[in-house]
């Protein structure tokens, strides 16, 4: 199997995912590709040095995002056009040998051992498209019948209340028209019954049949379009009903941060994240900063706070107000970080 972890200026967490990896996925062979799009080549240089065995890839815009974070930390010259290389992880997933891929972000950590054999295995017998590790532990992404298939995995057939392709595509995912808000308002469907549709789909944290994983990404046009992956995916669930199973795993054994982005900042808090990732990133590689701190759940809060007590630019109050609104993101709509 191959492993692909898209990466961005996190060279911490970075470390952490692939430790994790190394931890607990056992009984069967793997390769680890980096996708990366802009973390410093002494950061990599650090990651290959510690993790020989990896492979590293460079999206096409590497060069001109590391210029872009350096000149913003030396000069505070605005960030900008930030492009997404959506063609990069396309074209290089693709090119993959393998039958089955496992997509993690470098935020991503893996939590509980995992049997490879095993877990392939079922997906074989059971004709699986992909296998969930990750959900938020919230049966709201679960939509259908499940059948506990061991102690650890459990299958899943999708049945959903509104099954029109027309409808489902076009009114609930799409909201072509405003349709799904206008009937939202009505009070005629609730919001929330767009997540029964990804019961279909995980934009990461699953193992994915490399022609599943194909689908979802037809018609992309390279670039990243949920709403279409989505739809890609309810047709494929459509088309193959008769015989369509999701794997999961009984509780998530895939984990994620909230105590930090590539990328997400809001006005109302005085927080940079290219700065607050510096700021982490230096002290990880001069050794001073431990992203394993707190494993199997996030890095400890002292440990950041440990960073940041030596930091001029970013303030303790700021980053645990932003933590706090970027959580409340994911708390309204019901996911834990628990």
């Amino acid at each position: 199997m191959d492993i692909f972890i898209k990466s961005f200026n996190r060279p911490y967490y970075l470390d952490r995912c692939i430790e994790s990896i190394v931890k607990n996925i056992y009984n069967g062979e793997y390769s680890i590709i980096i996708l990366d799009d802009g973390t410093q080549q002494k950061y990599l240089d650090k990651i290959k040095s510690k993790y020989e065995n990896i492979s590293i890839l460079k999206s096409e815009y590497y060069d001109s995002k590391v210029k872009k974070i350096n000149d913003f930390i030396e000069q505070g010259t605005e960030i900008n056009n930030m492009v997404i290389p959506a063609a990069f992880w396309k074209k290089s997933i693709k090119s993959s040998k393998e039958n089955y891929i496992l997509v993690l972000e470098d935020d991503f950590w893996i939590t509980e051992r995992i049997d490879l054999t095993e877990t392939i295995e079922i997906m074989r017998q059971h004709e699986m498209p992909f296998m969930k590790l990750f959900y938020f532990n919230n049966h709201r992404f679960l939509c259908g019948k499940i059948k506990n298939v061991n102690n650890k995995i459990s299958s899943l057939k999708p049945e959903f209340k509104i099954s029109s392709p027309f409808i489902v595509k076009n009114v609930i995912l799409k909201n072509k028209f405003r349709s799904f808000s206008i009937l939202q308002r009505l009070g005629i469907v609730n919001y929330n019954i767009k997540f029964d549709y990804y019961t279909l789909y995980s934009v990461a944290g699953a193992i994915y049949t490399k022609q599943y994983y194909d689908v979802l990404w037809e018609n992309s046009h390279d670039i990243v379009n949920e709403e279409l992956q989505l739809c890609n995916a309810y047709d494929d669930y459509y088309k193959n009903k008769k015989r369509s199973l999701i794997g999961f795993f009984s509780t998530d054994v895939v984990n994620t941060s909230f105590s930090s982005s590539a990328t997400n900042m809001f006005s109302h808090i005085n927080l940079n994240v290219y700065q607050y990732n510096h700021e982490l990133n230096e002290s990880w590689y001069n050794g001073k900063f431990n992203p394993m701190k707190g494993y199997p759940k996030d890095i400890d809060d002292s440990e950041i706070v440990g960073v940041l007590n030596d930091s001029k630019i970013v303030k303790i109050e700021e980053w645990k107000k932003w933590k706090s609104f970027f959580l409340k993101q994911y708390t309204d709509i019901g996911i834990s970080n628990e």
